[in-house]
Parts: structure tokens; sequence; C-alpha cells
């Protein structure tokens, strides 16, 4: 019954954030809710709805979204607020924090990035393009470096506990391999859609992602789970090995996926990957099962 409440309680704030009309500018600091230690604010709550709007829906206007989408965006931005709240349950754990130097490098980056446009109203309208004020972009880069530095600083007790055997058990339960056509920028999904009609056989496939391909990498990738963003991932792995999947648009840009048998060849060719690969997933998965055990405390907001 609680978590129900929880839900409708953060979907009148949703709308409520929908008619405020709040300056990206100037922010709004108004308390909307706690996620373990974390205070989220208007401005940091509407970020996280829009960047999650756009990723789940696309163009679709919130009020075009249905009541099961509703609740599917909510569950999107009470997770991403569960996870930024792990981050720093996990970093006062293990005495990890930012230092005057860090935050110095954070506001030197903030800086760089605002003198990088010809005016100020550039620089705002470019947050404003990414749902941000500056206290929420202050507020992502703080959360990455931390983060950062929190990996950093177990990385070696990880690292020491994953034997070859689990990571020979990881790689098997974990571990995909895939090579992709990748398209950007303006009409990719129908430029690629054209290629992707030519494309017979696995032969066919290699010519056109040597001829086309905007990916930087021109190979085989051995993938872990969490690793790639999600629709790449979510195509890849709904193939058979050999398979070619159709068009797959992302926020990166439009994709079609090649799924490639995972040979031990392959595996021995790229174990030391791996490993670091499975570290990375080994430290996420301590995050997320952090991020689970996180409650959110709605404020009151009448």
């Amino acid at each position: 019954m609680r978590r129900k409440t929880e839900g409708l309680f953060a979907l009148l704030i949703l709308l409520a954030l929908l008619c405020s009309g709040c300056s990206y500018r100037k922010g709004d600091r108004t308390l909307i809710a706690k996620a373990g230690n974390v205070s989220f604010y208007g401005e940091d709550y509407r970020y996280i709805k829009e960047k999650n709007r756009v990723q789940l829906y696309g163009e679709k206007k919130e009020e075009e979204l249905d009541a099961g989408e509703k609740n599917e965006l909510i569950e999107a931005v009470e997770w991403e607020m569960k996870r930024y709240a792990a981050v720093e349950a996990a970093a006062e754990k293990y005495g990890v924090s930012l230092s005057e130097k860090d935050d110095a490098l954070i506001a030197d980056e903030i800086k760089e990035t605002k003198e990088s446009f010809e005016s100020a109203d550039g620089y705002y309208d470019y947050l404003e393009s990414l749902f941000m004020s500056e206290n929420v972009f202050y507020m992502q880069r703080r959360n990455m470096v931390l983060e950062e530095k929190l990996y950093n600083q177990i990385y070696a007790e990880i690292s020491r506990e994953l034997t070859e055997e689990q990571l020979d058990k990881d790689v098997r339960d974990y571990c995909y391999a895939a090579v992709q056509i990748l398209w950007t920028g303006e009409n990719a999904q129908k430029n690629l859609e054209k290629i992707r009609n030519t494309i017979v056989t696995t032969e066919d496939f290699y010519k056109k992602m040597q001829a086309y391909s905007l990916d930087t990498v021109k190979d085989v990738r051995v993938c872990i789970k969490g690793e790639m963003i999600k629709e790449f991932e979510d195509a890849a792995l709904s193939l058979a090995p050999g398979g070619i999947s159709g068009v797959v648009v992302s926020s990166v840009g439009a994709h079609i996926i090649l799924r490639v048998e995972l040979t031990e060849d392959l595996i021995a060719a790229q174990r030391s990957r791996l490993r670091e690969k499975d570290i990375a997933r080994i430290f996420r998965e301590m995050l997320d099962q952090t991020a689970k055990s996180i409650r959110i405390e709605y404020e009151d907001q009448s």
C-alpha cells in the first residue's frame, strides 16, 4: 500500500512541476524528496524526470502519456534518485569524499563549458536543452566524480576476490559478442534502413560495416551486460549468434547489429579486458543492490 501511495504522490509532484514553469537559469530549490541522505529539489527532480521521459518515449509529450507510461516514468525517476543516493551511501561506507581539489576541478570544467559559448545566453540555452540548471550541472558532475573515486577506492578489493574460475563463470553468464553498423545525425534511421535492405548475409554486413559505419570500433566487441546502451544491448541479446538485427534507434544514433558467437579464442584474446569489465559490472551490481534498499520520502507540497 505504501508503494502505491508513494507512486501517486510522485505523480502529483510530476504534474505540478510540469505546470510550474520554473526558471532553469535560477533553478528551483523547493525540496521535493529525499532518497537516503540525498535531497532532491525541484530542479533536480525535473531534470531526472524530463531526461527519462525522452529516453523512454522520445518526443512524446508529458500530456500524451497514458497512465501506464506515467507510472513507468515515475519508476524510472525513483530508480535514478535511489542510484544517486547509493553512490553517496557507498562513498560514506568506504570513506570516500570529494576534496577541495575535486571541487575546484569540477568548477573549472563548468567554467570552461560556459566560456566555450559566445554568450551566457547560449550557455544557459544549452543547459535548458538538457533540462538542466547550473546547480543540476554541478550535481551531475559531482556524482560522476564521486562514483569514479569510489570505484578506484574499491577496485583492488573487487579484483582480489575475482578468481579466474569466477571470471570464467561470469563471462559465460554475462558476456556476449556483437559488431555494429552505426549511423548518427539527421536521417540516421532512414539512411540506415536503406543499407539494411541490401544486407542478406554476414558477408554483406561486414562489407557495409567497413564502408559506412561511423563507429570508431570496426571489429567484434565482447560486451558485458550493462556496458552498452540499453537499446543496443536489448537488440543484441535478442539475436542468436549469426543473427542480424533490423535498424535499432537509440540516443546515440541508429544501429544494425550482428550477434557473433562468443568463442574460446575470442575470450582468450580479450581476457584482460573482460576482467576489467567484470570488475566494473560487480561494482555496478553493488551500487544497484544498495539502491534497492533505499527508501524515498516525498515532501508534502500542500
